[in-house]
């Protein structure tokens, strides 16, 4: 999944970057490893190896934590939405489909015919409203 590879990448480069803060600091190497195995440990190890500045590498790392955290979330929910029905068969997938469209359609006909009614009613309407106003101008006969 491609959600494996952002995280892992995301993980290799912040397990680099404490490699390199080890060499540079003269801290065991292993911390690292460490900070590969279970990158939430990597604030110990920040705040381990950079005491005195540890406050702003370790928000970076939070912040980039949260939005890589953010987008396997987006991803995932992606990718469920789209495979959703991928452990049925292909007949009942296209069963699902066909009554989603059908009801579709229903709800685009029923919208049809409330607007049919609401022009028939108008329409009914102009006829008695032509006809009263004949009769009150006297043209036509009331009785007949």
């Amino acid at each position: 999944m491609i959600l494996y590879y952002i995280y892992f990448s995301y993980v290799v480069i912040l397990a680099l970057f404490m490699l390199y803060e080890c060499h540079q600091k003269k801290h065991p190497r292993w911390w690292s490893l460490m900070v590969l195995a279970a990158p939430v440990t990597s604030p110990y190890f920040i705040f381990k190896s950079r005491k005195e500045s540890g406050i702003v590498v370790f928000l970076v790392f939070l912040s980039t934590f949260s939005a890589v955290g953010a987008s396997e979330f987006f991803l995932f929910t992606n990718y469920m939405e789209k495979n959703k029905y991928a452990h049925l068969s292909p007949l009942a997938i296209q069963m699902i489909r066909l009554s989603e469209d059908l009801k579709q359609s229903t709800l685009k006909l029923d919208e049809g015919l409330v607007r049919l009614e609401t022009l028939s009613k108008v329409e009914s309407r102009v006829h008695e409203i032509k006809k009263d106003h004949r009769i009150y101008r006297g043209t036509e006969n009331r009785y007949g």
